[in-house]
């Protein structure tokens, strides 16, 4: 007699995870959850009790991909809610700031024999019962059968026989009999381009699937009446094995455009396909044709155009090619900008300056090629935000004239209008030039996400609130799955006055990350403005620990210490703020302390000195309700009028 065979599963709570089915219970119910999550908390459970690593998390989930580290930050939130730990007031996951996560849990192993169903078919002899069903529990079989079929256990194994057999093809036959039609594409208002699978396995040639998926973002941006999600939000779900019905809930779309690419020695063959993303049907697919690797912007050329005449059938071919400019034929230098902006994208100190040094070298192998122009002055345009190394009076005027240098070659270029307005704003105190780039940015692609980011941080500072709230809004309609832009939306409606509203965008970005600093610090300044000065404290207190005391977060600890009476604490973070190296930024941070000390003279001579000094944070000065004690000030007023900031 044969061995009957076993399986093992996790138990914790009401909750049982099977490793081997990637399936997740909660009381014998299917948890909803993508495969990558499932792997997430099978590596989690398996090594309980200790640090997992990010890397070694990531490595483990995404061995066959590379993917951005915001990826693994949006798997855990997704557990976190799966497993309700808000719900219970308990915990599963536990957090190890900037080194991991653990799973804190009791989980108990369960080992359970798993008989294997044989059933009697008429005609065709002995059959075993497909893998999926014999190794279910008997509860979840019982579920699947129908109501009136459980009396009946030899017709309902093989009712589940037929179902398990034909349901591959009763899933993909609607794709067939479904033919693409003109009619089904025509009216398409919204899509998302998911990154095009490398097929290879091989990471060297990533920068072909991920530089067509570019192309194609790109292309369709240019297209009129037509919502485009942005690159940051699809790259969020690289490596994942999303249902295009989810992903058109998460990213707001009613249409996704997904695909693969295969390559051999000589040539690539690139697979798309147009899916709705309310039901799943097909609307039309590429022809799937093999293309030499002689030239990859013919590639890009022809899938460009094949995707938009889908799309907007009245487009001609040649249309469609020049909505997808080459902007260089060097394939390396193109592969360097593709790999830059990979980086850039990243936003953090270090990838800034890869990304740097990817365009750098973009440009000496074609040194008119403008979108590495405007790579290299987006790079310089945040890189003192996110590198105290580099001064703001070293980075803005690089980046002013590397967009000018890439503008004058391409006018109609998106990119350097909205880095130029950046500038002109942020450094140069500009307001009207800043306002011009940043209309002819979203003129030309209204789908640019960063233009109306940027542009939405222009209108709080020159006092236009609802405005910036409206067009803030409209950057997470088109990145929606960005934890920054979710931060600033509810930084611009505290500055805004509507405290209650900007906790729901808060909210959210913490669901993606419980640990992203910047939303912290937005609800800290909710409930500061609300008068909840020591549910306030306890979120600055976060912010600083995790930012290891950033000069804002401290000023903004300052403050609420100071507001909430705790004058000795706010004076000892005084003291701290004082020993920061970069001075300008210190004195405009302690002006925000001094204020809640109401010590105005102090504050005045603060903003005064930073005035004095060009801080790049002295445009925030109109904006911020920290300072809205300052207002009938007159040394203050003076402030705003050097700055530009006055009618």
């Amino acid at each position: 007699m044969k061995a009957i065979p076993t399986k093992l599963f996790y138990e914790f709570g009401e909750f049982r995870l099977d490793p081997e089915k990637h399936r997740l219970l909660r009381e014998g119910e299917i948890v909803t959850l993508t495969p990558k999550a499932v792997d997430a908390l099978t590596v989690l459970i398996q090594r309980r009790g200790k640090l997992v690593e990010r890397d070694e998390l990531m490595d483990s989930v995404w061995r066959d991909a590379t993917v951005e580290p915001g990826n693994l930050d949006v798997t855990i939130s997704r557990l976190r809610k799966a497993l309700a730990e808000n719900d219970h007031e308990r915990k599963f996951i536990e957090t190890v700031p900037r080194l991991g996560y653990k799973f804190v849990a009791d989980v108990r192993e369960v080992v359970e024999e798993v008989p294997v169903l044989i059933v009697e078919k008429q005609t065709f002899g002995r059959v075993m019962i497909d893998e999926q069903v014999a190794l279910m529990q008997p509860s979840e079989r019982e579920r699947l059968l129908p109501l009136s079929s459980r009396k009946f256990a030899t017709f309902g194994a093989m009712a589940l026989v037929l179902i398990f057999t034909l349901a591959p093809f009763a899933y993909f036959q609607p794709w067939k009999s479904n033919a693409p039609n003109a009619t089904a594409v025509v009216n398409i208002r919204s899509i998302a381009v998911l990154p095009l699978k490398n097929l290879t396995g091989d990471p060297e040639n990533e920068y072909l699937s991920d530089g067509l998926t570019e192309s194609l973002i790109s292309a369709l941006s240019r297209v009129e009446d037509l919502k485009v999600i942005s690159r940051s939000s699809v790259y969020g779900l690289k490596g994942k094995e999303l249902d295009p019905r989810e992903v058109g809930k998460l990213l707001g779309v009613t249409t996704i455009l997904e695909g693969s690419v295969l390559r051999s020695k000589d040539s690539a063959r690139v697979s798309v396909r147009l899916v709705n993303a309310e039901d799943g049907r097909v609307l039309w697919e590429g022809n799937g044709a093999d293309h030499g690797l002689a030239s990859v912007f013919t590639i890009q050329d022809e899938l460009a155009s094949d995707v938009v005449n889908a799309i907007r059938p009245r487009t001609t071919g040649d249309q469609g090619r020049q909505l997808n400019r080459a902007y260089t034929r060097n394939a390396e230098a193109y592969q360097l900008y593709v790999k830059g902006r990979y980086f850039w994208n990243k936003r953090t100190g270090s990838d800034l300056n890869k990304a740097k040094n990817y365009f750098e070298q973009a440009l000496k192998l074609d040194p008119a090629y403008a979108l590495a122009y405007s790579g290299l002055a987006d790079c310089y345009a945040l890189l003192s935000y996110f590198d105290s190394n580099y001064p703001f009076a070293e980075t803005f005027p690089k980046a002013k004239a590397l967009a000018e240098k890439a503008l004058e070659i391409d006018s109609t270029l998106v990119e350097p209008h909205a880095t130029l307005g950046f500038a002109l704003h942020s450094y140069y105190w500009d307001w009207g030039g800043a306002e011009t780039e940043y209309k002819r940015a979203l003129e030309l692609n209204p789908n640019y996400a960063t233009a109306h980011h940027w542009y939405a941080w222009y209108l709080i500072l020159v006092g236009r609130r609802e405005e910036s709230v409206q067009e803030m809004k409209r950057a997470l309609e088109l990145d929606p799955v960005s934890m920054e832009i979710h931060a600033d939306l509810a930084d611009v409606l505290v500055e805004a006055y509507r405290a209650d509203e900007a906790m729901k965008y808060a909210q959210a970005s913490l669901e993606m990350d419980p640990n992203f600093v910047d939303t912290i610090l937005a609800v800290g300044h909710i409930h500061r403005q609300k008068g909840e000065l020591d549910q306030s404290i306890t979120e600055f207190e976060k912010a600083r620990e995790l930012s290891q005391s950033r000069p804002d977060v401290l000023a903004f600890l300052g403050n609420a210490y100071a507001l909430a009476g705790k004058t000795g604490k706010a004076v000892d973070l005084i003291a701290e703020l004082k020993t920061k190296v970069a001075k300008d930024v210190s004195s405009y941070q302690l002006a925000k302390i001094y204020v809640g000390l109401g010590e105005k003279d102090k504050a005045l001579a603060a903003l005064e000195k930073a005035y004095r000094a060009r801080s790049s944070w002295i445009i925030a000065l109109k904006a911020e309700p920290i300072f809205d004690s300052l207002d009938n000030e007159p040394r203050f007023q003076k402030l705003l009028m050097s700055i530009g900031l006055t009618p």
